[in-house]
């Protein structure tokens, strides 16, 4: 409060961070956890090459139990630590963590301000869609030769069939679309959809998704990003 009027102050910083795929509100499980290795600028913020050279020389992460106190830990690189990783996984569902003070640097010793992260820590075997694994980055005619959207468990390596999702078009200008999957397989219609609307520089959002396991039960997992080169 300054004389007669309130201002909510909030501090600048220089880009977005993530954790593999992970961003800041996702849900992670023991499985995402152990794959952890480095924290990083998140790709879409940096828009120059020189951006891109900046590299996480330490940051701090509060774990924030359900129940009892938070701790604290210090980092001093970008990797996620098996000290970090063991203290993660002792939490009780719906625990966070809290990276904070993520400073990044590049060679030529110039330092700049990463943004906060939070995760949500959720039990369960940590399953992906098989064919953004490991890939965020593709070019319009990958997009279009992808078929199905089955989902692997990271854990037992289960394939479990999608059964519905959400799919966002996030262009860099104008508006977003929203469009529903209702099967495993992309269908002809969204991939025109693709064809047509999208161009490198956009994103896509998967959303929602429910997937069925071999004994009937759905279970749901963390949203997916893609990025059209």
């Amino acid at each position: 409060m300054l004389g007669s009027k309130s201002y909510d102050v909030k501090r600048k910083c220089d880009f977005e961070m993530s954790i593999g795929n992970f961003r800041t509100g996702d849900k992670v499980t023991a499985s995402d956890i152990d794959a952890m290795e480095n924290m990083r600028i998140y790709a879409d913020n940096a828009t120059e090459s020189e951006d891109l050279e900046f590299k996480v020389v330490s940051f701090n992460c509060l774990i924030i139990p359900k129940e009892g106190p938070a701790e604290s830990v210090v980092a001093v690189s970008s990797k996620i630590s098996p000290t970090i990783k063991m203290l993660f996984k002792k939490w009780q569902d719906g625990s966070r963590i809290l990276f904070d003070d993520i400073v990044l640097e590049n060679a030529k010793g110039e330092r700049k301000l990463g943004s906060r992260m939070m995760l949500i820590f959720t039990e369960g075997s940590g399953v992906y869609i098989k064919a953004f694994e490991n890939k965020e980055f593709f070019t319009i005619d990958e997009l279009i030769k992808l078929e199905n959207l089955d989902a692997i468990s990271k854990s037992s390596f289960e394939i479990f069939v999608v059964k519905r999702y959400a799919l966002l078009f996030v262009p860099k200008t104008g508006l977003t679309e929203a469009y529903l999957g209702t099967s495993n397989q992309i269908s002809k219609s969204i991939k025109a959809e693709i064809k047509t609307k999208l161009k490198p520089g956009d994103k896509i959002l998967i959303d929602d998704i429910i997937y069925q396991k071999p004994d009937g039960t759905e279970g749901r997992f963390a949203p997916v990003r893609i990025f059209i080169l």
